[in-house]
């Protein structure tokens, strides 16, 4: 077992101090997607410990011929024959032997090959599993934010409720108002006291989730800051060109490739352990009693030819021929999978552009509103001033929810065509 190198230990140290140290305030989001890179999260856990068994494999493949050396000792008491020229009984021995496999006529080659296409596939899947956490930390992020939209909205329609419900129970002391009229301005008021506590709640859940998704449980930031978004921005390209891309770079669609390939040199190996080896060895033997057919050095020369096997290579083999069957069948779903999700990420960016432009009218209408009502108000006039604020906020939170989600799209097409993690833009 070889020790663990220096840098390995620092490497832990240094993670374990990442982790230990808490988030900066504000959080903003490339902040936290370099944490992500950086954490030690149990799915990137996973994905390096199926690299490192890869590369072990290799290791044991490349030394398979390696020399072997073997000292052996027996303690033997023996009733000698009659006509024996050593009467002794003591036929304790002490031996030392050395071997090479000297070749195996393709074996070895054959076990290299397969754990080389190990480790490609084990590497793809590690991309994989990098960009999807950063698609996860986006998203969690995200959800933070419009957590508090949320929450900032529901708290000034609270606001408006209690002014409606004081205004009214004025009005029923005046008898302006009926019991019944009162009593649904009682129950508005109470519906929003309820979406304001859900959606404190939602507050604290979502900073949970984020928190869990950095590998940083209980580390809740109360300020996230998400820079600037270009999803919205962005040029659509034609689908076709962006299915051809991911077709030809999805990391998942190369491991899975290069899984195939890995059966296939599977299969080899099984054939080739099937295969003659040449085997040479040199030994030395120290003996307790003297006979005249004991040899104290030999030297060996060894042809092994597997002859029968029953049926348990043709088992294996059958195996190994059926898994790149199953894995080509795999290749081929994931294809027609990339392809319809492609298909309706590329349609609702487009939904997306549309509704932004009807947004930004609806934005227009919203200010001059808000204007308008802050003129009456001073003039005491109108006392909607509350209501139109409310519009506000709600616009602000539909803006959040389509640039959000505009940046959440565009971060599953480049990660579908492997580009997510190469990006230095959140979009």
């Amino acid at each position: 077992m070889r020790p663990n190198p220096p840098w390995l230990l620092a490497l832990l140290l240094w993670t374990t101090a990442l982790n230990a140290s808490p988030l900066p305030e504000p959080l903003h989001l490339q902040q936290a997607l370099r944490l992500a890179a950086q954490t030690d999260h149990p799915e990137l856990l996973k994905a390096r410990a199926r690299l490192a068994a890869g590369l072990a494999q290799r290791d044991l493949a490349e030394r398979a011929n390696d020399l072997e050396a073997n000292l052996s000792a027996g303690l033997r008491l023996v009733d000698p024959a009659s006509r024996a020229a050593d009467q002794t009984s003591n036929d304790s021995y002490l031996r030392l032997s050395v071997s090479k496999r000297l070749y195996d006529f393709g074996r070895q080659q054959a076990g290299q090959a397969l754990a080389e296409a190990q480790i490609a596939g084990s590497q793809l899947h590690l991309l994989n599993a990098r960009q999807q956490r950063r698609l996860e930390v986006m998203q969690c992020f995200f959800a933070v934010l419009l957590a508090d939209l949320r929450h900032e909205r529901n708290s000034e329609a609270m606001a408006v409720a209690y002014v409606g419900l004081d205004k009214a129970r004025s009005r029923q002391q005046q008898q302006q108002l009926s019991e019944l009229d009162l009593m649904r301005q009682e129950q508005a008021y109470q519906l929003s006291q309820q979406h304001l506590k859900i959606s404190d709640n939602a507050r604290r859940s979502s900073r949970h989730r984020l928190a869990l998704a950095l590998n940083r449980p209980g580390q809740l930031s109360a300020r996230l800051e998400p820079g600037k978004l270009s999803g919205l921005r962005r040029a659509i390209p034609a689908l076709e060109g962006l299915i051809e891309q991911a077709l030809s770079d999805s990391p998942l669609l190369a491991a899975l490739r290069s899984e195939i390939r890995q059966q296939r040199q599977r299969v080899k190996q099984v054939i080739a352990e099937q295969r003659p080896s040449i085997s040479g060895s040199l030994g030395a033997t120290a003996y307790a009693r003297q006979m005249g057919s004991y040899s104290p050095l030999t030297a060996e020369l060894t042809l092994q030819i597997p002859l029968f096997a029953g049926a348990r290579n043709r088992a294996e083999q059958a195996q190994a021929e059926s898994e790149v069957l199953l894995k080509s069948a795999e290749l081929k779903a994931a294809e027609l999978e990339l392809r319809h999700r492609l298909t309706q990420l590329w349609s609702e960016l487009h939904d997306l552009q549309a509704r932004r432009a009807a947004l930004q009218q609806a934005a227009d209408y919203h200010e001059l509103n808000l204007d308008r009502s802050r003129a009456l108000y001073q003039m005491e006039v109108s006392t909607d001033l509350g209501d139109a604020m409310l519009r506000i906020s709600q616009q602000r939170l539909d803006e959040a929810e389509l640039n959000y989600r505009a940046e959440l799209v565009w971060a599953e097409i480049d990660a579908l065509g492997g580009r997510l993690s190469k990006r230095n833009n959140p979009g």
